[in-house]
């Protein structure tokens, strides 16, 4: 017998209800386990584990993409013309522009950084479509009490 095991994290990506909402992205954990037995290499058993990641793991992966952003940053040369507002449609924003607008979303929005940023993230960083998702999903009492705790 043969043990394979293997976890990570992807975006799902969701299509836009209305015309006027852009395309989602959720982060998810996934943990696949598959047993396979000798003779032929046949699967005997196969496991497929979908799930929200916990807040550390968040963290951690923002973590690393902004890291990744930065190194991505100093190799690349700059836009020539700089955006004038941080609310806007751009998924290009630069680090600055993405701290004063997750500033703003969480003021608006009172979500702690770490679910204020997966929102923007999910949303491209278009303030206006992860504003109006909010308060969507807020009214419906879609967000977890774990959002509005401070960190």
């Amino acid at each position: 017998q043969m043990l394979f095991n293997v976890t990570g994290v992807f975006y799902e990506v969701k299509q836009p209800v209305n015309a006027n909402a852009g395309v989602r992205k959720v982060l998810r954990c996934f943990a696949r386990t598959m047993v396979l037995v000798a003779p032929g290499g046949h699967i005997l058993q196969d496991d497929l584990i979908i799930s929200n990641p916990p807040d550390s793991l968040v963290q951690r992966y923002i973590r690393d993409v902004k890291k990744q952003a930065l190194l991505t940053a100093a190799s690349v040369p700059p836009p020539s013309a700089p955006s004038d507002s941080f609310i806007g449609t751009s998924s290009n924003a630069n680090l600055a522009d993405r701290d004063a607008m997750l500033a703003e979303f969480r003021r608006q929005t009172g979500m702690n950084v770490t679910y204020a940023r997966q929102c923007l993230e999910e949303f491209s960083w278009n303030f206006e479509t992860a504003l109006s998702s909010f308060q969507v999903a807020h009214s419906a009492n879609k967000i977890p009490a774990s959002a509005f705790i401070p960190e």
